[in-house]
């Protein structure tokens, strides 16, 4: 098979599949992902003189094949990714290319091609648009194993969404070709994990390894893939990349909270600029006969981003809003009604259950598992000890005249109750394991810090009060507590109760 690779910066990639006790030449066949070689594990590699595996180019009306890669079968027993940036040599209209094992007298170990990609571009693009109407194309995205196009899924008013069915077994990703990510470039995109499941499933601990993890690479994954965004904690902040009091999980999305059909923007932090990025969405399985939850994706943007990121209410399309119902303007501003106003108060001491204040709560529930938080509170609190995320988020509010936030708090116990306990053993993740008040103006897509509580200073209950922050004085705005880390379920408890925004 002969490629017109004469215009491009192409290059060629593959990755790994299974082998078999005699395998013949692979042919080449156009996919999309990095180059892999699998070796067999036979006695006859002990010795110095096996040969190795080949890849060479023969140009138009050639017969000589000229060596791109040797590939030490040392280095393959296991299976890894190859990159091979294409000579310019090789850029003919014509040019063929062969993957080659010597013969030998004796049979040589077995060995196997996939994910085999030869392409590129001079320049990559700058920008990706897709809303998955059909297929994935090959000048946008590379492999998307096991994937299939559904439209409406979810119970969404969809065209199309790629769809990783709870039946698709194995590896289950999908790769963007290179991209340009320059400073200020934003990743966009609507994904669900776990729809279909029922809220017992979706909360599980079994599917704690079950998420969707956003990774990147600068060279097609062959050093290995990186999260997009790594946690930036109080206590412990591994990415280089965190700002001081700016606090986040992972980019790993799972079913507890995106369940639904979820607008997701991250702003790509200085890691990922280059020229060569690429960036992927991936789901590993747990193991064999291990629960498999399903994921979908849809509506993906990479490029400029669009003024104030939509304040979380709308698509952005080439750096322009096109924002939800009821939200205006070049950013998607809310837009204030007479008739259905958003709250500019709130008060709960959460006797009743959980009240119409709150947006979300996940990893707790109205209880008593931190017997009495008094002389501050009484009665039944916000309790949290579930696995998973533990966060309590409102609904919008209108804070434009409020001006302080007052709750009761409680993490764990001085005499450790079975039932509200912290281990604070790990002195790096103590703080972690505390509450943070955070607030947000656009949605969630940035969450600005109002206090870390500390364990040691909650394990009894107090009442704190803060101002509200004048950047925080808005219409729309939502508040989160949050406990980063904890050691799962019904470990490193913590309450909240009397939680009270007043003007």
């Amino acid at each position: 098979m002969g490629f017109d690779i004469s215009s491009d910066r192409y290059s060629i990639l593959a990755t790994p599949v299974g082998m078999s006790e005699q395998s013949p030449l692979p042919t080449i066949a156009q996919a999309s992902d990095p180059l892999v070689m699998e070796k067999g594990t036979r006695q006859e590699r002990e010795n110095n003189g096996e040969p190795q595996y080949v890849i060479t180019r023969s140009g138009r009306y050639s017969i000589r094949w000229h060596l791109l890669r040797e590939l030490d079968y040392k280095l393959y027993t296991k299976p890894s990714k190859e990159y091979i940036l294409i000579p310019v040599l090789a850029r003919s209209p014509a040019t063929l290319f062969r993957f080659w094992q010597p013969r030998l007298d004796d049979s040589p170990p077995a060995w196997s091609l996939d994910d085999l990609y030869i392409g590129g571009s001079e320049i990559s693009a700058a920008e990706l648009m897709d809303h998955f109407e059909g297929e994935p194309t090959i000048s946008e995205w590379l492999f998307a194993p096991h994937s299939e196009n559904k439209k409406d899924y979810c119970s969404a008013d969809t065209n199309g969404s790629l769809v990783w069915g709870a039946a698709s077994p194995g590896h289950r990703a999908i790769t963007t070709q290179e991209l340009i990510i320059n400073e200020g470039h934003v990743l966009q995109f609507k994904l669900s994990v776990g729809c279909g499941e029922s809220q017992q499933q979706q909360q599980s601990c079994s599917s704690e390894d079950s998420g969707v993890t956003l990774q990147y690479s600068l060279d097609g994954g062959v050093t290995g893939w990186q999260l997009v965004r790594d946690s930036c904690l109080p206590g412990t902040s591994p990415d280089p990349d965190c700002i001081p009091y700016s606090y986040h999980p992972q980019s790993i999305f799972k079913a507890d909270i995106y369940s639904h059909w979820t607008r997701i923007t991250v702003p790509l932090p200085e890691k990922t600029w280059a020229s060569t990025t690429q960036l992927r969405w991936v789901q590993e399985t747990v193991g064999h006969g291990s629960k498999t939850i399903p994921w979908s994706l849809d509506d993906v943007y990479v490029g400029d981003p669009c003024p104030e990121h939509c304040h979380g209410h709308g698509d952005c399309l080439a750096a322009q809003c096109v924002c939800d119902e009821g939200f205006i303007g070049e950013s998607c501003l809310p837009v204030p009604s007479a008739s259905s106003p958003l709250p500019t108060s709130l008060v709960d001491g959460f006797e009743a259950g959980i009240e119409a204040n709150w947006l979300e709560i996940s990893g707790g529930g109205v209880g008593l598992g931190c017997n009495s938080l008094a002389p501050y509170g009484h009665g039944k609190h916000l309790y949290f000890s579930g696995c998973g995320t533990r966060h309590a988020i409102t609904k919008d509010m209108d804070a434009r005249r409020a001006s302080k936030i007052m709750f009761v708090l409680r993490i764990g116990s001085h005499d450790n109750t079975p039932s509200c306990y912290v281990n604070l053993g790990d002195p790096q993740r103590a703080l972690d394991k505390g509450v943070i008040l955070q607030y947000t103006i656009n949605n969630g897509i940035i969450w600005n810090t109002i206090n870390v509580h500390d364990p040691l200073d909650f394990r009894k209950a107090r009442r704190v009060a803060y101002s509200l922050p004048y950047e925080a004085k808005r219409y729309g705005i939502q508040l989160r507590w949050w406990q980063p880390d904890h050691d799962g379920t019904n470990t490193d408890h913590w309450a909240i109760d009397n939680v009270e925004i007043v003007l």
